[in-house]
């Protein structure tokens, strides 16, 4: 039921939950569109796999990025 990208095992990747609150008002299929996604600003990287790498430089990205999300 849940696409599963979201989660490394059986745990939920670090950064996902920071992603919702970044973008409150924002329908979850976009915000699966944006983290699967590879959207300008962010190297040709999608946000998923830039927050797989545990680097907080990479998740505020994501995070920050997720918040135009609202615009």
């Amino acid at each position: 039921v849940f696409p599963a990208c979201q989660f490394d095992g059986a745990r939920v990747v670090d950064g996902i939950a920071d992603v919702l609150e970044a973008a409150p008002e924002t329908d979850g299929w976009r915000i699966l569109q944006y983290l699967t996604g590879t959207p300008d600003g962010l190297d040709g990287r999608r946000p998923i796999d830039l927050l797989r790498t545990g680097n907080p430089r990479d998740r505020y990205r994501v995070i920050a990025f997720a918040r135009t999300l609202e615009d």
